[in-house]
């Protein structure tokens, strides 16, 4: 049975990905449809995520084929890289509006007056200190900060190892008091792809301020700038907010 859908998302995900087009999938409204495209990505470094430019331009050109009425780029990490460009490129090159999940994240924090943060990331040193020199360049206040690892205690060297760290493993990394004693306004989970997402409303319970995952903060952007709007209890702090318009909606 064909499902009428009132408006259609173009997702951009790695090849490796196993949860950001999950998580979309599970917790878009039902009458929009997700289309997913996948671009080669397993390993993390800065030299692959410069690489993955030109690669974004076209495969958002190969999803206009769906008609989707917004674009998202999916990979928290790859705003870094000269997140604007990626934009407006994108935009140049089909005509439909891209969100990128720096776009989402940075608005968000505009939006609600908050803007001292406590990051968790997943990557290899030289990754982490890009993401937060980029966080700052935004006007955020990197407050805390702690390098997620795996079991072994080895940083992740792949997309695929961060999407298998089991949700348990993070948490049990987590210091909820020097987060409590940093003053941060907000948790932010940096990467994509993370288990937990389902997780959010109990961690914010503990921890007392919202609690903020890629797929997340992207798609309550992405849905206020359709004008698809709900509230999404299960996602946290953010879904429970009024609605703010986003311009060009």
């Amino acid at each position: 049975m064909y499902h009428h859908y009132v408006k259609t998302v173009g997702l951009i995900v790695p090849s490796s990905d196993v949860n950001i087009e999950a998580a979309y999938h599970q917790f878009m409204p039902e009458e929009i449809a997700v289309a997913t495209i996948r671009i080669s990505l397993n390993g993390l470094s800065v030299q692959t995520l410069e690489e993955l430019l030109p690669h974004t331009e076209q495969a958002a050109v190969d999803l206009c084929h769906a008609e989707p009425d917004v674009l998202i780029s999916s990979s928290l990490t790859l705003g870094c890289f000269r997140d604007a460009m990626l934009q407006n490129c994108v935009e140049q090159r089909t005509g439909i509006p891209c969100v990128t999940s720096l776009l989402a994240l940075v608005n968000l924090l505009n939006r609600c007056g908050k803007h001292r943060l406590a990051v968790l990331t997943p990557y290899q040193e030289e990754l982490n200190i890009l993401f937060k020199a980029t966080l700052m360049k935004h006007g955020i206040d990197v407050c805390y900060t702690k390098q997620l690892v795996q079991s072994d205690g080895t940083a992740c060297q792949s997309i695929r190892e961060i999407q298998d760290l089991r949700w348990e493993e993070l948490w049990r990394q987590l210091d909820v008091g020097e987060v409590k004693a940093s003053g941060a306004e907000i948790l932010l989970f940096g990467s994509s792809g993370l288990q937990g997402v389902d997780k959010i409303p109990q961690m914010e319970e503990i921890l007392g301020i919202p609690v903020l995952i890629s797929e997340q903060f992207t798609l309550l952007y992405a849905l206020e700038y359709l004008g698809q709007y709900r509230p999404i209890p299960s996602l946290g702090w953010i879904f429970r907010q009024e609605p703010s318009p986003i311009d060009g909606a």
